[in-house]
C-alpha cells in the first residue's frame, strides 16, 4: 500500500476467503522512504515485528 506521504498506522486488518477454509497465518510490516529498500518495522528492543 502506498498512502503517498508518510502516515502512522496503528492496526492491521487481515480477512480469510469467504468461499474457502484459507486465512491468512503470518505476514510482515515493512517500510520505505524511496520503494526500493524495505525495511521491518521494529520494537523497542530492535526486533522486526
Amino acid at each position: 500500500v502506498d498512502f503517498g506521504e508518510p502516515r502512522n498506522i496503528s492496526a492491521v486488518i487481515t480477512k480469510g476467503s469467504g468461499v474457502n477454509p484459507e486465512w491468512v497465518t503470518s505476514y510482515q510490516v515493512l517500510y520505505s522512504d524511496d520503494a526500493d529498500e524495505w525495511k521491518p518495522i521494529k520494537d523497542e528492543k530492535g526486533q522486526p515485528i
